[in-house]
């Protein structure tokens, strides 16, 4: 199976066993993927989240789907508060509270017309 990213593909010979090839320089490089473990408190899930939003360039991301800042928080915060919020198992209605902003901001966010999703 190979898997576009970027310009780049990835070929997934296995389950844990993925082959980066770049086009342009006809390079390779191989990654294997560890399992996930459960993470027993939100911080430490957090963290694992916002290590990955920052390896997959989700400001970027952001740039290519159109989206534009509507109001203070930043679509980064929002996503990253909503994955948490579903590997902990819970839904948005079931999500904790932030002081920055509610569930209702998260579905006006993901709702947005203007948004190339």
């Amino acid at each position: 199976m190979i898997i576009g990213f970027f310009g780049k593909k990835i070929n997934a010979s296995s389950p844990a066993l993925y082959t980066l090839v770049d086009q342009n320089q006809a390079t390779k490089e191989t990654y294997v993927m560890n399992i996930i473990r459960q993470k027993h408190t939100e911080n430490e899930l957090h963290n694992l989240v916002h290590q990955f939003t920052s390896l997959i360039g989700l400001s970027k991301l952001a740039k290519l789907v159109n989206y534009r800042r509507h109001s203070e928080i930043s679509l980064t915060k929002i996503i990253e508060w909503l994955l948490t919020t579903k590997f902990l198992g819970r839904s948005l209605y079931q999500a904790p509270a932030t002081p920055n902003f509610t569930s209702r901001t998260v579905r006006n966010n993901l709702n947005d017309g203007r948004i190339n999703w």
